[in-house]
């Protein structure tokens, strides 16, 4: 989550592309962010909190996996396709 000067958090939607030379090789990154709506910072705020407490729940060893499966019963709940269509679909 970005940080602010004065400490404080900001939510963006961010698409990282990555960037390729002519011969196919990887050379760096791209990224477009925008500010998202309203409503979106309220869900995903409230999500990424639950998403923390699993991980800790579950422990290094399984934080990842615990996490993973809350955002896919989250993605699959609200009845998006792909992770990339529940976040831009707020």
């Amino acid at each position: 989550m970005p940080v602010c000067k004065n400490g404080d958090h900001y939510w963006v939607c961010a698409n990282v592309s990555p960037d390729y030379d002519n011969h196919g090789a990887l050379i760096g990154y791209f990224s477009v962010r925008r500010k998202p709506k309203q409503g979106a910072i309220g869900y995903f705020s409230h999500l990424y909190k639950e998403m923390l407490s699993a991980e800790v729940r579950s422990g290094s060893g399984e934080a990842i996996q615990a996490s993973s499966n809350m955002l896919h019963h989250a993605i699959t709940g609200q009845g998006f396709e792909s992770y990339e269509s529940f976040v831009l679909g707020f």
